[in-house]
């Protein structure tokens, strides 16, 4: 399998979140020398984001980051980027972390560092970045920094795609390839959160659907559905081979 690793995301930020944390004034300054990025005019951008970013500010950080990585404005500088990754990283900025973990995984700016780039997806997977958890899915899958678990792989890739990300639905198909398939057995079979009646019920699902087996605990088995991405757990006994 060849996986879809996305690259570093670009400034995408949320100026409207700023304001109670640095005030009026200072948040004009982000707003500033975000525009000012965004149409070019580097000098000015920096000028404005680079006091900011000093001062602490994860955002202004993160700019910084992006602009030493392109070398907008500045000498490019790969070291210096990842060092402003990290800064915002540390503070919780969820893109920020997901950039730092693709540098970590490609040695850029830093040694590869496969188990630290796996910890930095984690945290901002935990924020709902959905590219994140495909990354995070994938190492678990191909056992790379992470001890190799590949159904935990798998449903942090499908749990990403579910929500929408395109790179974790390019992955999704190539990751069902080789799962064993069965037919749903039966109308408005009930699919579950867990592998147990008491459990949510995730969907219901129709005669003659097709799944794919990710696993199996006793008398239940646990489906990946491929059209929609979800995961869940039917009773074996309402599962049969395709003919």
């Amino acid at each position: 399998m060849r996986p879809v690793w996305p690259a570093v995301g670009v400034i995408c930020l949320s100026i409207g979140l700023i304001p109670g944390v640095l005030g009026t004034a200072r948040a004009a300054d982000l707003s500033q020398g975000v525009a000012a990025y965004q149409r070019g005019d580097y000098a000015a951008a920096l000028a404005e984001l680079r006091p900011l970013a000093q001062g602490g500010n994860a955002r202004a950080q993160f700019a910084l980051a992006r602009m030493y990585a392109a070398g907008d404005g500045v000498d490019q500088d790969q070291d210096e980027a990842t060092r402003w990754y990290r800064s915002a990283a540390e503070q919780g900025l969820a893109q920020a972390q997901y950039n730092l973990g693709v540098r970590l995984q490609n040695g850029t700016g830093t040694t590869e560092q496969l188990p630290q780039a796996a910890r930095w997806y984690a945290r901002a997977a935990e924020q709902g970045h959905l590219t994140a958890r495909n990354n995070l899915g994938l190492l678990y899958v191909l056992g790379r920094g992470v001890e190799k678990n590949r159904r935990r792989g798998i449903r942090l890739v499908m749990a990403a795609a579910h929500d929408g990300d395109a790179a974790a639905r390019r992955n999704t198909a190539k990751l069902l390839e080789n799962l064993e398939k069965l037919r749903v057995d039966g109308s408005r079979v009930n699919v579950r959160a867990r592998p147990t009646t008491q459990a949510e019920i995730v969907l219901q699902t129709r005669n003659n659907t097709e799944v794919r087996v990710l696993g199996r605990r006793g008398d239940w088995t646990e489906v990946v559905f491929a059209d929609n991405y979800l995961i869940g757990w039917i009773a074996s006994f309402l599962l049969t081979a395709p003919p």
